[in-house]
């Protein structure tokens, strides 16, 4: 639910989450990146995971990682995965874009498929990353469109995460000090 006045991405609510969660635990943020990107979780990950990866904290995490049309967004933080595609269909026609488009569903399907392991779903017939990742015995289309996917995941999953880490700031840091400290970068 958006908060009167509320300017920034996640409210008031969703800020204070994101501190006492995030803030000064990184530990937290690798054990979700190791979930994200298929590494290995130690047995101490999973449980901090189980532990600390409640519903609430799912869905901020969510929220930063594969934001979706929301209508109780505040005015100009309207966000959707799609939208990384926007530059794409301004200068390239269907032909162009059909790998494109192909590579944007795989990371989708993907994500969803990861942020669904964090809470424990399992997947049946999980694209596994490092299938993405090899570029061995695949037809030209195939080849692009995976290694497309691959190194998008890759260079989306970790600045998302930081975001996260910065947004939640220190532990000490209070609500109102956080709250500046976001305005003042977003109008950067």
């Amino acid at each position: 639910m958006r908060d009167k006045n509320q300017v920034l991405f996640f409210s008031e609510s969703e800020l204070t989450l994101i501190k006492n969660v995030f803030g000064d635990n990184d530990e937290l943020l690798y054990a979700i990146r190791n979930v994200l990107l298929q590494f290995p979780l130690s047995k101490a990950e999973q449980e901090m995971i189980d532990a600390q990866i409640t519903p609430e904290v799912y869905a901020v995490i969510k929220k930063r990682i594969f934001p979706y049309l929301n209508p109780d967004a505040p005015l100009s933080q309207l966000g959707d995965y799609r939208s990384l595609l926007t530059e794409d269909l301004k200068n390239k026609g269907p032909e162009e874009l059909a790998p494109l488009f192909a590579a944007r569903m795989l990371e989708m399907r993907y994500i969803e498929q990861q942020l669904a392991q964090l809470i424990g779903l399992e997947t049946v017939n999980p694209i596994q990353l490092n299938d993405l990742r090899s570029l061995e015995d695949k037809d030209d289309f195939t080849r692009y469109v995976e290694a497309k996917a691959y190194l998008d995941i890759l260079g989306y999953v970790d600045p998302q995460l930081n975001h996260l880490k910065v947004i939640a700031g220190t532990k000490s840091e209070s609500i109102e000090k956080q709250k500046d400290r976001l305005t003042r970068n977003s109008s950067k």
